[in-house]
């Protein structure tokens, strides 16, 4: 009977252990529901919405932003640490309107947070600082140990966009652009199609670029291949820019 007993346990508990596979794959088979909150807010809980808006209304000096509680509505913000000193940095975007928006950088000093750059720049969702289309801050280390980190800014107005790709560090408490370039521009005219895309690639401290640009009408009943030409360039970085090798 003992045998017997033991025998029944383990054929019920090894039944059980099987089961879980199945029923886990059924779970994760049903839809989920993600609330994304309007605020990316992983920083310290001293740090709040209604600070970083009074930060930025202090310490603005755009007046658009500054005094505009609806330019505010949406912040997206985090901190990072974007040089060698010990303390945090912290990134604000106001993404604003279709080609309006905002790019705050704060350094802590003396225990406070100072604005130390604002751009203009329509940064979508919380891109922040993308090296790589990114959702991840690896950024590129030089050679003298500056580590430069990607913003893209998405401007145009009435049948132009454009995405500009900002490289740029923190020294000494200050942002430097250590390089601009355009990763996509698409404009249309009178029928005429213009389009330019842009890539870049960093190795040992040299920057390739390369852009391709073609021409279209889209008007023309029938497709035809379209004009399009293709630019290259070398930039190396001087210690403190990327600085064009003609």
């Amino acid at each position: 009977m003992i045998k017997k007993g033991i025998t029944l346990g383990l054929i019920l508990s090894l039944a059980s252990i099987l089961s879980v596979p199945s029923q886990a794959i059924n779970a994760s088979n049903q839809p989920q529901a993600i609330a994304t909150p309007p605020v990316k807010n992983n920083v310290s809980p001293n740090i709040t919405t209604d600070k970083v808006k009074q930060w930025i209304k202090e310490q603005s000096k755009n007046k658009a932003t500054s005094q505009n509680e609806l330019y505010l509505d949406f912040l997206y913000y985090k901190t990072l640490n974007l040089d060698d000193d010990k303390e945090m940095e912290l990134v604000v975007t106001a993404p604003g309107g279709a080609h309006t928006g905002a790019f705050f950088v704060f350094d802590q000093q003396n225990e406070q947070y100072q604005l130390i750059f604002e751009e203009e720049w329509h940064v979508p969702k919380d891109g922040l600082v993308q090296p790589d289309e990114l959702d991840d801050f690896i950024p590129y280390s030089t050679s003298n140990g500056k580590r430069i980190y990607k913003t893209i800014d998405h401007s145009g107005g009435t049948g132009i966009h454009v995405e500009t790709a900002h490289l740029w560090y923190i020294e000494n408490g200050k942002v430097v652009i250590a390089w601009e370039g355009e990763m996509k521009k698409v404009t249309s005219f009178q029928g005429i199609l213009t389009v330019t895309l842009g890539t870049y690639h960093i190795e040992n401290d040299t920057l390739h670029y390369f852009a391709n640009s073609y021409k279209q009408d889209v008007e023309q009943k029938q497709i035809k291949k379209p004009d399009s030409q293709t630019e290259a360039k070398m930039f190396q970085f001087n210690g403190k820019i990327f600085e064009e090798k003609l």
